[in-house]
């Protein structure tokens, strides 16, 4: 059996504007080529109220597309209000769940669910449990290096997914380090993370460029870049690419991945074209190939033997 490659897209992890995020979703529905669509709240719980006015009409446009809707969970839960809100968050909706949080398995219930990045599935007795929890697939986390991945894929009993671009999830925590930077008090913060739409830059004492602030969440600088690996991917029985939304031309991008998922480029081809789109941003690959995650590495991909 041929299984489909798709592309999908991840739930958008910046605080944007209402207007912007209805119109991009929008923008999704009626241009993009992408097979499935993550939505909702993982950072912050106190961003639920920025998607409230918008949600159902960013689901029911995107269904109507023909998209796959995917609801992924916070993927930080600290308090019992905050398990309230995803227990209503889960009732209200008949979509399949991403679980981002090992703390909401035991109320999805019968809901179909996936595991997403956020829970640590780093070896084969972790992968097992889960799908004898009955997931869909599994999106493996941002570290995890290429030998890992092989190593999980080899089991071929779930579908998987790995990310292949944008900025990388590192770690998230119950304080606000964007409030903080903006004088602001997390209880109190203003939304003031809706300023910075890719994040809040941070650099070292020497001006380099280091870390991304976003909310409660530490991104990496760099923006993670596959290209190169999607074809040794698909050998190893990858069919899954998740791309996350930026702040550029995400239709543009979307593109360049599905041509060279498709073969109509090649990755170098591909390199280019994404460069040049946009020139401003470091790329890096680094967790992949069992290194520091901020490195771009060229080497060839280990070749897969039958």
């Amino acid at each position: 059996m041929v299984i489909k490659n798709k592309i999908t897209l991840g739930p958008m992890l910046f605080n944007w504007p209402e207007k912007k995020k209805l119109d991009f979703y929008n923008m999704i529905a009626d241009e993009a080529n992408v097979d499935i669509v993550y939505i909702g709240e993982v950072i912050c719980q106190k961003r639920f109220a920025c998607w409230g006015k918008i949600y159902d009409n960013i689901v029911e446009r995107l269904t109507q597309a023909g998209k796959e809707v995917i609801i992924s969970s916070l993927a930080l839960i600290n308090t019992e209000e905050e398990l309230r809100i995803i227990k209503e968050y889960i009732s209200n909706s008949e979509l399949t769940i991403e679980a981002n949080d090992v703390s909401i398995i035991n109320i999805i219930g019968d809901r179909k669910y996936c595991i997403g990045p956020y829970i640590n599935v780093y070896n084969e007795e972790a992968l097992n449990f889960y799908i004898g929890k009955g997931i869909s697939h599994i999106t493996f986390s941002p570290e995890l290096p290429q030998d890992s991945i092989k190593t999980l894929a080899s089991l071929k009993t779930t579908e998987y997914e790995i990310s292949v671009f944008g900025r990388i999830p590192l770690a998230i925590s119950a304080r606000c380090a964007h409030a903080r930077i903006y004088n602001q008090k997390k209880s109190n913060c203003k939304y003031v993370c809706e300023k910075d739409l890719n994040g809040l830059k941070v650099s070292t004492l020497d001006s380099q460029p280091f870390l991304t602030i976003n909310g409660l969440q530490t991104m990496s600088y760099t923006y993670c870049n596959m290209l190169g690996e999607i074809d040794y991917l698909q050998k190893l029985g990858i069919h899954r690419f998740r791309i996350y939304p930026h702040d550029y031309d995400m239709l543009k991008i979307i593109n360049i991945y599905q041509n060279v998922i498709e073969k109509k480029l090649s990755a170098q081809e591909g390199w280019l074209k994404l460069s040049d789109h946009m020139p401003d941003v470091k790329f890096s690959n680094g967790f992949f190939h069992d290194t520091s995650g901020y490195k771009m590495m060229q080497s060839a991909i280990p070749q897969i033997t039958e």
